[in-house]
């Protein structure tokens, strides 16, 4: 009898998931006898025409291994097993059309070829994985007992957009193996993607108890806490910058998590000073305009306002922190006009106050609220009102009386 010899194709995004296939009799299951037609005695050439295909293979000279299973396949053709090695060189030449031809041809002859549909659907998952589907469904009944099948069919299902079906398969692989590092991150990615927060945490903790300075489940355990507002999000986010130092987004997302928690000298040091020559995001502006009010840095706030302000003209929330700003400065005439601007480009259509105005003992961050929450108070007002000139010089003397400074409207 042939001596039946199987490999399974390698590919970037899942070379660490698709591990080697009957590498030896120890680690694969019992065989079923297999359909007639796939194994059977053959003459010596050709079985001489396999074995030089098998060593070619062996050394990983592909090419070499071309012309013998060639020759084989144009003496016996309707030997599945054959048909597979050949899709096996096909897919290691890098002619996937070709090899895709050869697996499912194995399949034709031998549907219950588990490592012909495993492959074929490896073979689709990067370039049509919608496709890959039905193989690896099929080699998932073929091999109920192995993880990485199911693994597989779940990232085929997620790459098709069916992530309903691609998380049900990521948890039938952990029910298999509940410390499979591979499938509890990616199911945690998923949960994560899917805006399903809490669930993500715990499957990001999973994956640390497995490996507990993995980077990949540091990230995402400090962001699944912070979308669900969670303090410990501080924490995660210092635990993952130990070990990915030079990640600008995580030190950004850090510092916002300090904002939050009124620690703004914390926030500021982590951020460090603007380097010089860099172009600093639209961002990255909002968050130290935010620290700087926070610490009532009322001039450098203005100042790195008007460099957002430049990049964004037409945003509202931050030409009304401008103008609150402005207003600690009792720099009025320039507080009005981006309060103005403020509600002009808020509800461009509307009246600028159609609805109250919110009271506030402190002014909240420039960037965190409304543009309409600039110290004004005035009752609701319907469409299509157009303030006169009375309404802005009473808003004036209103500005000028909670700062300190009375005087008239007239001489203002």
């Amino acid at each position: 009898m042939i001596r039946r010899f199987c490999f399974i194709l390698f590919f970037a995004p899942f070379a660490a998931a698709a591990p080697l296939l009957a590498q030896s009799s120890s680690t694969k299951p019992a065989a079923k006898p297999p359909a007639q037609g796939t194994r059977r005695v053959v003459s010596n050439p050709l079985n001489d025409l396999l074995e030089q295909a098998r060593a070619a293979i062996e050394r990983n000279d592909f090419q070499a291994a071309l012309a013998p299973l060639q020759k084989f396949l144009a003496e016996k053709d309707d030997f599945a097993y054959a048909d597979f090695q050949l899709g096996y060189v096909y897919t290691a030449l890098k002619q996937p059309k070709d090899a895709r031809a050869e697996y499912e041809k194995a399949i034709a002859l031998d549907p219950k070829m588990s490592e012909a549909q495993l492959n074929l659907g490896i073979l689709l998952l990067e370039s049509d994985p919608a496709s890959a589907v039905a193989p690896l469904t099929k080699a998932v009944e073929l091999l109920p007992t192995q993880t990485r099948p199911r693994f597989l069919l779940g990232a085929a299902q997620e790459h098709s957009g069916n992530f309903t079906s691609a998380a049900k398969s990521f948890e039938a692989a952990l029910a298999l193996d509940p410390k499979d590092l591979d499938t509890t991150l990616h199911l945690a990615q998923l949960y994560y993607n899917q805006k399903r927060p809490a669930d993500a945490e715990t499957k990001f903790r999973a994956a640390l108890e497995l490996q507990p300075d993995l980077p990949a489940a540091l990230l995402g355990l400090a962001q699944s806490l912070d979308i669900q507002k969670k303090p410990e999000a501080t924490e995660a986010y210092q635990d993952y910058l130990k070990t990915q130092p030079n990640d600008p987004a995580a030190k950004e997302r850090l510092a916002r998590s300090l904002v939050a928690q009124n620690q703004f000298d914390a926030a500021e040091a982590l951020l460090g000073p603007d380097q010089p020559g860099a172009t600093p995001t639209l961002d990255t502006l909002k968050l130290r305009a935010d620290i700087q009010i926070g610490q009532k840095k009322w001039d450098a706030a203005a100042v790195t306002l008007k460099q957002a302000v430049a990049l964004a003209p037409q945003d509202a929330k931050m030409r009304g922190g401008l103008g609150r700003v402005y207003m600690q400065l009792h720099d009025y005439k320039n507080a009005e006009l981006e309060l103005k601007n403020a509600v002009r480009l808020d509800h461009p259509a509307r009246s600028p106050f159609s609805t109250p105005l919110p009271k506030s003992k402190n002014l909240p961050p420039a960037l965190g609220s409304s543009a309409h929450s600039a110290t004004i108070n005035c009752n609701r007002l319907s469409p299509p009102w157009t303030p006169t000139r009375n309404f802005w010089n009473s808003t004036r003397t209103k500005i000028r009386t909670r700062f300190g400074r009375r005087s008239s409207a007239a001489s203002s």
